[in-house]
């Protein structure tokens, strides 16, 4: 009978372990009230646009955050002032474009939505981390496409080989003014 209990006492100890957990990392990612964000769950590193899908009920003035994971902090990489369409207004959504030259490596990147601060006279209005909304977002490198000339080589060919190697699917340079890579 003792053993039996002693296994149900480390249950209930991983289970509250684990919703704590889980707890953290829904809540990590944040929410602003009638706000929502929508966005693919990978892009391909200079290959176009990002489109940001961003829902709300209100339009509150926000700002939208790119950033890129860089060893154990992060870079930001561009700041975006979401300014919704006028014909968004009546959807309740808008789309933000972010440039394509911002997304020039691969790896882990972060897009945060926040509420703008507002400025009354000498006071700022502070943004919380409940009126934050963070999403992760894997790039991906674009695939490369391999050409040789001539098409069939031997193992040890007479003649020269010439190689080509294309990005087909990049289609904009990097921003100029983007940090530095590490």
């Amino acid at each position: 009978m003792k053993k039996s209990l002693h296994h149900l006492d480390i249950f209930h100890v991983l289970y509250f372990l684990l919703q704590a957990y889980v707890g953290d990392i829904v809540n990590a990612e944040g929410k602003i009230p009638g706000v929502s964000l929508l966005l693919p769950p990978s892009h391909t590193a200079l290959s176009g646009d990002l489109h940001v899908e961003i829902a709300s009920s209100s339009f509150p003035p926000l700002l939208l955050q790119v950033s890129r994971v860089e060893g154990t902090g992060t870079q930001a990489l561009t700041t975006i002032q979401v300014l919704p369409e006028a014909r968004a207004l009546s959807l309740n959504k808008t789309i933000v474009k972010v440039p394509c030259g911002y997304f020039s490596r691969g790896g882990t990147h972060f897009v945060l939505l926040k509420k703008q601060p507002i400025s009354y006279g000498d006071n700022r209005t502070r943004s919380d981390r409940s009126s934050i909304i963070t999403r992760s977002l894997d790039v991906r490198w674009p695939m490369p496409q391999l050409s040789l000339t001539p098409e069939y080589v031997q193992t040890y060919p007479e003649r020269p080989v010439m190689a080509i190697l294309e990005f087909p699917e990049v289609v904009c340079p990097p921003v100029s003014d983007s940090p530095a890579s590490a």
